[in-house]
């Protein structure tokens, strides 16, 4: 169908407009992509990406972090061991915590247990009953350090690179994605057992950032 009896006479010059304007947009990107110096590519170059990614990953790594923590911190001590499926609540929080240490090291063969490991029990390491709310948020506190200083360290080479774990077959980049959404499935299911057990249901989002 013809534009002009699309829009209307009257809404056809505003369709030029937007078509000029959607134009000059992707003339100046194509610009900055050639490296002119036109105020949009002054602009682009201004970005650093790995450090804007560095930025942003750590700031939802430490709010994931940091729901984790008030899940922690508000369970009432009779449902400490309360169960949520086939485990309790301290072995999910130990669980997600485990993993967030082993995928923040560069490697597997990189990653150093800790006594925390030891204390929880299990045949192999992540398993076991789980550890008190003390040494919970003592482990939680080292993981948001660890956090901060992996993705710091972080450089665009890096985060382009292998994932160093063999079941994660994809780049270093993605698997702090990757473990941040590993860290809110389970917080979601701790939020979810303290919303039905203790009718505790405010206050857990966090947007951005440990607060």
């Amino acid at each position: 169908m013809d534009s002009a009896l699309t829009y209307g006479h009257s809404g056809w010059d505003s369709y030029q407009q937007l078509l000029a304007a959607d134009g000059r947009e992707r003339s100046e990107w194509r610009s900055a992509e050639a490296g002119r110096s036109t105020p949009r590519a002054r602009r682009v170059r201004a970005v650093d990406m790995p450090d804007y990614l560095q930025t942003i990953l750590t700031a939802q790594f430490e709010a994931a972090l940091c729901m984790l923590d008030r899940c922690v911190r508000r369970c009432p001590d009779e449902h400490w061991q309360g169960r949520i499926g086939n485990r309790t609540f301290s072995h999910v929080a130990y669980h997600t915590l485990y993993f967030v240490d082993l995928y923040l090291s560069p490697r597997a063969e990189a990653f150093e247990p800790r006594d925390f490991h030891h204390r929880a029990g299990g045949r192999r390491l992540g398993a076991g009953g789980g550890l008190t709310r003390t040494d919970t948020l003592a482990y939680l506190a080292i993981c948001q350090r660890k956090a901060v200083e992996t993705l710091a360290a972080e450089t665009r080479d890096s985060l382009q690179g292998s994932s160093g774990f063999v079941r994660l077959p994809f780049s270093r980049g993605e698997v702090h994605l990757y473990n941040i959404r590993h860290v809110q499935h389970h917080t979601g299911q701790l939020s979810a057992y303290l919303r039905r057990v203790a009718d505790d249901g405010k206050g857990w989002w966090i947007k951005s950032g440990w607060r």
